[in-house]
């Protein structure tokens, strides 16, 4: 009997272990998707995702068990393949049961200290995406309705940088309180764009384990190497593309031929961009017959919106685009994740300065172009 007692507490013992070393995805999903498959993304080493495992819904629910590891590993859930319905999110694999709920759009992932960890910021940071996707929605609509006036232009994108710029800092305290987890590594790779090259250099310099072993770290560090193609003192990348009458030029017509070149990356659809360009008009205005020159890269993907939009903010300095919206070359080989941005080149190439706007730019120009 005793030996019988001890065999039952042994195995509950093993048992518990078990469970400690294994995970459980519960889904909750509308019963509109029944049928649909959902699938479990797991990164390969070159932060590539595969799919690992993949189950139907049915009566709006679904299910994915598996074994955890030391360091949790980032899965992503998506709808169909390529997540064509529904945007792959992220859950970290924790050990117990993990629930994740999708209603009306919105996905909360529940269970473990991670996910909690993202759940709690994500509802701190709810109203204020709440607030930036209404100014988003209002400005896009008065503009397409002829409604648009200067006044309304300023005010409404002022609210807009000014909430962005809140949220910015909610994004950053929370990874520099967090850069030990993975949690940390999970907010700072998908905002990524917040985070300049100082920023996530002193991040990596602090950060410890498992922050430091979470999959998603390699995104960060691909970003970090991105951001290092603009440092200052690094020589030009050339690109080649047509310009806005179609014929095709290169950044190497104009950069490193003696002049101070700034290379703006924007957009005729981004309300910041079109915003500054008073100041960057001023500047080319002021400077162009100082050894000064503006090359564009337009972010569009549509010419006429291209061509309507230069011309109605008065853009006379060359521009070129591939018509790829964020896809854009530009964005790749500078490791553009906003804009507008700004490279400033000098006579011979290298980058000097970046991210100049607002008055800012002219008193950068004035101390080397005096």
């Amino acid at each position: 009997m005793k030996k019988f007692v001890i065999s039952i507490a042994l195995g509950a013992i093993l048992c518990a272990c078990s469970d400690n070393n294994s995970y459980k995805i519960n889904g909750n999903i509308s019963s509109d998707f029944n049928g649909e498959t959902i699938y479990l993304q797991l990164p390969d080493s070159a932060f590539n995702y595969y799919i690992a495992d993949s189950a139907n819904v049915i009566n709006g629910k679904y299910s994915f068990s598996g074994k955890t590891q030391s360091i949790p590993q980032v899965a992503t859930l998506s709808l169909k393949n390529n997540g064509s319905i529904i945007r792959p999110f992220y859950v970290i694999l924790e050990n117990g049961n993990i629930d994740v709920e999708l209603n009306d759009g919105e996905i909360v992932v529940s269970g473990g200290i991670d996910n909690e960890l993202i759940k709690n910021l994500n509802n701190e940071l709810k109203p204020f995406d709440s607030e930036l996707h209404n100014i988003a929605t209002k400005y896009k609509s008065l503009r397409k309705d002829g409604e648009l006036t200067p006044e309304l232009d300023k005010s409404l994108l002022e609210r807009y940088d000014s909430i962005e710029i809140i949220r910015s800092n909610m994004v950053k305290n929370f990874v520099a309180n967090n850069n030990m987890n993975v949690a940390g590594a999970v907010v700072m790779a998908d905002n990524l764009y917040d985070f300049n090259e100082e920023e996530i250099d002193a991040i990596i310099s602090t950060s410890q384990q498992p922050f430091l072993k979470s999959s998603v770290y390699r995104k960060i560090i691909k970003q970090y190497k991105l951001l290092q193609r603009t440092s200052i003192g690094t020589k030009y990348s050339n690109l080649t593309m047509s310009d806005i009458n179609g014929n095709e030029i290169s950044l190497s017509d104009y950069v490193g031929k003696g002049k101070y070149v700034l290379v703006d990356f924007w957009a005729t659809w981004c309300g910041p961009c079109r915003r500054d360009m008073p100041n960057v008009k001023k500047a080319y205005d002021k400077y162009k017959k100082k050894g000064f020159e503006i090359v564009g890269i337009s972010f569009d993907s549509d010419m006429n919106a291209w061509k309507t939009g230069s011309e109605s903010l008065g853009i006379t300095w060359p521009q070129m685009s591939d018509l790829k919206g964020w896809k854009s070359e530009g964005a790749e080989v500078y490791g553009i994740r906003s804009i507008p941005s700004t490279i400033l080149f000098d006579p011979e190439g290298k980058i000097v300065e970046k991210n100049l706007k607002g008055e800012n730019l002219d008193k950068i120009l004035q101390g080397y172009l005096k």
